[in-house]
């Protein structure tokens, strides 16, 4: 596909090398020489200087012969009016934007063909507000990707200290835990993949990727690690767009206090959350979090908009007895650092922007994506169509479909039903397959396999 991607933030860069990657034609547009040049340097790219939204700088960019744009510059108004300039002038059939503000995405009559004509608007609050809610509907887990279906879920586990099963074998999982509701997928020790056999056996400091049916991933956690703290008392560090969204979110299940540096944010704050305690005060602050009971508090997250202040606080509030910490990263240096820390999780906004994104750039009928492992490996979600004639899945088992190595499928959800396939499951028309692709090279192999050939139109 070509593409045009506006803005080289980390987003657009992250984005930019991962298709760049998958042998899309991408060229990205930016204000910034500077960031344009170190991008050049990195990747195969051809870049444009200008401001996003002008129609010259996007005729410069080729729009006129672009499958898609990609709007994810800093500013929401030029991410529109850029989308509104790549359809009106040139016609471009997929607009997708990123939009921070709620006074936008909350209405949705702006968007569509008559109004603002942005195909997929993508709100980064959002999406780390639902990545955040799925771990704290899952205590215990560093991951837990939903799929279309709540019913399943891809969920990363560590075992540690404390698991009765710590030490032992993947068939005794098995043996205490039922095999149609959970499936260990892929084992990293040391951050390289380990072979799973039946007689692997987990250590602290392993993570297992496991799909599970919902009602069984406590079962699982259980059996890999102490059983977790229930979380009733939530510490948010860092007051901005996703804070706020957080614990508007987080009201009234829990009980909430977050704390800012700045004043007039914190004042904003107060009279929008009403039943949010708002502190402010730097959130690293010995002192502050010892007066604030930081012993008594179930979940730490920080989430301001400097990596190091976020580690730094997450640390700080763990030593004083938080049971569990979370904290956002944005710079992919950072994460070899943090993985002997006792920061609990680590929330990647660009892994889970570019998995939104991905979804409507895989060839096919693909309903999520979920970038893990740094983005080197892919939970998908897919739709089959055809018929046994016209799909090379419709019609055969599990056993009979010829998956690349690095491939499995580990979820099915057939209308309302979801399930664990076993090698004998026979797909059908319009199920949804959920894989997990260690190897992204295979992507291209996995995308044929869903194409439906010509006869059947």
């Amino acid at each position: 596909m070509k593409i045009i991607i506006l803005g080289a933030g980390q987003v657009g860069r992250s984005l930019a090398a991962t298709l760049v990657d998958e042998h899309h034609d991408v060229t990205l547009v930016d204000q910034s020489a500077s960031a344009l040049s170190e991008c050049t340097d990195q990747l195969d790219i051809r870049t444009v200087v200008g401001r996003c939204s002008y129609p010259d700088v996007l005729r410069e960019a080729n729009a006129d012969e672009a499958d898609m744009i990609i709007a994810v510059t800093d500013s929401d108004e030029a991410n529109m009016v850029a989308c509104q300039v790549a359809y009106s002038l040139f016609h471009v059939p997929i607009k997708i934007a990123r939009i921070r503000s709620s006074h936008y995405f909350i209405r949705r009559e702006l968007f569509g063909r008559d109004n603002l004509p942005i195909d997929v608007f993508i709100s980064p609050e959002q999406l780390i507000t639902e990545n955040i809610l799925q771990e704290l509907a899952h205590p215990g887990t560093s991951e837990a990707l939903a799929f279309s279906h709540e019913g399943i879920k891809l969920v990363l586990i560590k075992p540690y200290y404390g698991g009765p099963l710590l030490g032992k074998s993947l068939q005794q999982f098995y043996q205490a835990i039922d095999s149609t509701e959970v499936k260990a997928l892929a084992l990293f020790r040391n951050g390289e993949l380990t072979p799973l056999t039946a007689d692997t056996c987990f250590e602290s400091g392993d993570e297992l990727y496991c799909v599970a049916l919902t009602p069984s991933i406590e079962k699982c956690v259980n059996l890999l690690r102490r059983p977790p703290v229930a979380i009733e008392k939530i510490m948010i560090a860092g007051g901005g767009h996703i804070g706020k969204t957080l614990a508007s979110e987080l009201a009234g299940d829990y009980h909430i206090k977050i704390i800012d540096h700045d004043q007039e944010l914190c004042e904003q704050l107060s009279k929008a959350l009403s039943q949010t305690t708002v502190l402010c005060a730097d959130a690293a602050d010995e002192d502050l979090l010892i007066n604030e009971n930081i012993e008594s508090t179930d979940l730490f997250i920080s989430l301001t908009s400097d990596d190091e202040s976020n580690i730094l606080s997450a640390l700080q509030a763990k030593k004083l007895g938080a049971k569990r910490t979370m904290a956002l990263v944005n710079r992919s240096s950072y994460l070899d650092l943090l993985g002997d820390t006792s920061i609990n999780s680590v929330i990647l906004p660009r892994n889970i922007m570019i998995g939104s994104i991905l979804s409507h750039i895989r060839q096919g009928d693909v309903v999520r994506v979920h970038a893990i492992r740094r983005r080197q490996a892919e939970a998908i979600e897919a739709i089959v169509h055809g018929d046994e004639e016209s799909s090379q899945l419709i019609g055969k088992a599990l056993c009979d479909i010829p998956l690349p190595k690095s491939t499995q499928i580990c979820g099915l959800i057939r209308g309302e039903t979801v399930m664990i396939p076993s090698d004998d499951t026979v797909i059908e028309a319009l199920d949804h397959l959920i894989l997990l692709i260690l190897d992204k090279a295979d992507l291209r192999a996995i995308e044929k396999l869903f194409k439906v050939s010509a006869n059947f139109f």
